[in-house]
């Protein structure tokens, strides 16, 4: 029997390995900030958010809403596997908050309301009340169009067709991005060197 022959098979059929790159904390929280990011700014920036009106303020508040809901999906998304401890999920969140509030230059009062909104979001979001017999993953996504719709209503008393178009292109931005998030995440694994650091590396498979 040609043994050689057949080990040379073999390791034909496994799969080689994918190039990794290792990220500090800090670099990893950048990809994942850059993917909400422009999430985030394609919403606001969308024909049909812009077309619910001008007004500045109401804009201004429309902003921090899309946000809330853009970065709760991806957190929830980023660890829907349970891959990640819950402390490693902990610091990241927490850490991407501080980005987003910086990000929107949020003064310390208008900060703290932000932090406090995404947490009551989140807390809805856990509950999933009142969806009756469907599959979590239809029941997320009647979430996040509910959240978002919530989001871009604020002060809004225009047409409900137009909210209704405006909610749906955003929804379907947030579930574009929400495939680019869990995609992070499966090809990423917490360095074991860091990991009892508080903010570990990540090995992310390119």
């Amino acid at each position: 029997m040609d043994f050689s022959g057949m080990m040379g098979r073999l390791k034909e059929m496994v799969p080689k390995p994918r190039p990794e790159v290792n990220l500090s904390f800090d670099e990893y929280v950048d990809v994942l900030y850059g993917i909400v990011e422009q999430c985030a700014r394609d919403v606001c920036q969308s024909d049909e958010v812009r077309g619910l009106g001008s007004d500045e303020a109401r804009l201004q508040e429309v902003e921090v809403g899309v946000w809330q809901v853009v970065l709760l999906s991806a957190m929830k998304l980023w660890n829907s596997s349970g891959r990640f401890k819950d402390k490693v999920k902990g610091v990241l969140e927490d850490e991407m908050i501080v980005r987003v509030i910086s990000g929107l230059s949020l003064p310390n009062d208008d900060a703290e309301a932000f932090r406090g909104g995404y947490f009551d979001m989140a807390a809805r979001l856990a509950r999933g009340d009142g969806q009756g017999d469907i599959t979590d993953e239809q029941r997320y996504a009647v979430q996040v169009i509910a959240l978002m719709r919530g989001a871009l209503s604020s002060g809004y008393d225009g047409a409900e067709d137009a909210l209704n178009a405006a909610t749906e292109k955003s929804s379907m931005r947030v579930l574009d991005m929400e495939r680019m998030v869990v995609h992070l995440a499966q090809s990423s694994v917490v360095d074991g060197n860091t990991a009892l650091m508080k903010r570990p590396r990540f090995f992310v498979a390119q």
